[in-house]
């Protein structure tokens, strides 16, 4: 895939967030929730 395509997934993602979200210091939080769940996630498959 391009990154192009990338991109748009990305901002689909975002778009698909409720209007609450739409600032950016709150997208930041979002993402950092999600990647520290992540982490998680991958802490248990070791």
């Amino acid at each position: 895939p391009s990154v192009e395509d990338s991109q748009e997934v990305c901002t689909t993602s975002f778009s698909t967030s409720p209007p609450s979200q739409d600032s950016l210091p709150e997208k930041l939080a979002v993402h950092e929730k999600n990647v520290r769940e992540f982490d998680a996630f991958v802490e248990t498959l070791q």
